[in-house]
């Protein structure tokens, strides 16, 4: 066979593989629970660090942090873009003072024991939610 049609066969079997839509792999654990944060960032929080999620204002603010998260498990969509992922999740919340005051902080730590006596620690909840991949990256929505 000549060298040249070999190089171009090879050429137009690269370029119909390349053409071909590629399918998104199902989110990893990270990637769900970046999609988690950034949905609640987007409903008027601020991220403050890796695992949480800050909502202030001139006077007080609170941080939602995830304690525990594990994907379970995820299973293509049928009829709809995405993924229905299964995953365990435990979260908490801080409450703090913005004012800058001793009173402010005893406010805030005394919150926080309240919230704290109230709530369940460490209870750990199986949900499942649909995760869409996007341009901005994974997308979590509720159907």
């Amino acid at each position: 066979m000549n060298i040249k049609i070999f190089i171009m066969i090879v050429a137009v079997w690269l370029a119909s593989f390349l053409a071909q839509p590629v399918l998104a792999a199902e989110p990893t654990a990270a990637e769900m629970k970046d999609a988690l944060l950034q949905t609640m960032q987007n409903q008027g929080g601020s991220r403050s660090g890796d695992d949480s999620v800050s909502v202030d204002n001139s006077i007080s603010g609170a941080s939602i942090y995830i304690k525990h998260f594990e994907k379970i498990g995820c299973e293509k969509a049928s009829n709809r873009p995405g993924y229905y992922c299964d995953y365990e999740i435990s979260a908490g919340m801080d409450f703090h003072s913005n004012e800058g005051t001793a009173a402010g902080d005893r406010h805030a730590a005394g919150i926080n024991a309240l919230f704290n006596a109230l709530m369940p620690q460490n209870q750990i909840s199986n949900e499942t939610r649909r995760f869409v991949r996007s341009n901005s990256g994974w997308k979590v929505l509720q159907d």
